[in-house]
């Protein structure tokens, strides 16, 4: 009982979420959390407020931090609800992002490492995570970074705020890449530092063989963004 009572309190979680189970095994230094919805659970289109109706259940894991060096997994069926207009969307669980493969815990501790070390390979082997994971963690990061940033820039437009509607002009001209970004108000030297930054992070992944995935490394290492999970 009291195994249970410490994860619902680790992961924070409150009804209809509960932690069923847990299960411990050794061999494998694995521990499995099983969390389940309270039976009944009723959905609402947050759009409308009408009822939802469960469409199908998907069971999914989620890798979160490590409990004394075990490996932990999250485990749960998560429903799929259906809209009055016939839209269908998996819900959202608490300690994780929709469709994502790890925790938010586990998320975040991946972002604070990557800052430090800068290397996406040498990250993934201290949290024993594979390269496509954290690479995923990396393009959630900045995506979330660019939604807060262009939030922003929307807000700072509406308001009657004249300079910081031209810092917002100007940060808008910048959003859409690392070109735009050197030629804005920066000196030569400051973009040949910036090429070196560049060029490190690509020789830290070893090579990186399309555009899209050079421009969410330089981002999240080089763009100043608000990399925080909410």
């Amino acid at each position: 009982m009291k195994d249970i009572q410490f994860y619902q309190r680790v992961l924070g979680l409150r009804a209809p979420w509960r932690v069923a189970k847990v299960d411990l095994d050794m061999e494998a230094k694995r521990v499995a959390v099983r969390v389940e919805l309270k039976e009944g659970t009723r959905w609402v289109d947050p759009k409308t407020k009408t009822a939802a109706h469960v469409h199908k259940w998907t069971e999914r894991r989620w890798r979160h931090l490590d409990t004394c060096q075990f490996e932990t997994v999250i485990v749960a069926k998560v429903p799929s609800v259906r809209y009055a207009d016939g839209r269908v969307e998996e819900v959202k669980v608490p300690w994780a992002e929709r469709y994502q493969r790890v925790t938010k815990m586990m998320a975040q501790a991946v972002i604070v490492w990557l800052e430090a070390w800068g290397n996406v390979r040498k990250v993934a082997e201290i949290m024993r995570l594979d390269w496509h994971t954290v690479d995923a963690i990396m393009k959630a990061a900045v995506e979330r970074g660019l939604k807060f940033l262009k939030e922003w820039i929307t807000k700072v437009n509406r308001s009657r705020l004249e300079p910081m509607k031209k810092v917002a002009r100007m940060l808008a001209g910048r959003i859409q890449g690392v070109l735009n970004y050197i030629k804005h108000r920066i000196t030569n030297a400051a973009s040949e530092g910036m090429n070196s930054q560049v060029a490190r992070v690509i020789a830290n992944a070893r090579g990186l063989r399309t555009f899209k995935t050079l421009r969410i490394r330089v981002l999240f290492f080089l763009g100043k963004l608000d990399l925080s999970i909410a």
